[in-house]
């Protein structure tokens, strides 16, 4: 069975403002990236694969929220194998943003968080590596993404 088709906006390079996207990240994140973090937000945008090789604590982590900064709908499902980064990022960011990782899902509860994520209460979502496998994670992004495109 061929896989489903993709629901993924890509953008073309040309469309992207990285003036406009610096702007948005000052005033609703209050940070100031640099040029390469918004290369990077416009490789995410345009569908391109992404490799940063930038040191720990340097910002990799913004590169996948700005591109949310274009759209009030558009919802980032990010996988991430550190779970106390996950938590904090979650906790710190100004976009509504949930870790699914072990320790959260045990806090909350399965059922709970990924009726939330289905329902729009997060715009970023933040995955651990062992959760992201997880069936009913498939199908909870299958129903995100129906809800996304109005279905």
């Amino acid at each position: 069975m061929p896989p489903p088709e993709s629901r993924v906006k890509k953008h073309k390079a040309s469309e992207v403002n990285l003036s406009v996207l610096a702007e948005k990240a000052l005033e609703v994140l209050g940070k100031r990236p640099f040029q390469w973090q918004l290369d990077a937000a416009r490789a995410i945008l345009c569908g391109h694969d992404l490799i940063l090789d930038v040191g720990t604590g340097c910002g990799k982590s913004l590169c996948f929220s700005l591109p949310l900064l274009l759209s009030e709908t558009d919802i980032s499902i990010t996988v991430s194998p550190l779970s106390a980064l996950m938590i904090d990022q979650a906790s710190s960011s100004r976009i509504p943003t949930v870790a699914v990782c072990q320790e959260t899902v045990t806090h909350v509860g399965k059922a709970q968080m990924y009726s939330d994520i289905v329902n729009g209460k997060f715009r970023h979502v933040i995955v651990s590596p062992e959760i992201h496998d997880d069936a009913p994670l498939t199908w909870l992004v299958t129903r995100v993404s129906k809800r996304v495109d109005g279905v």
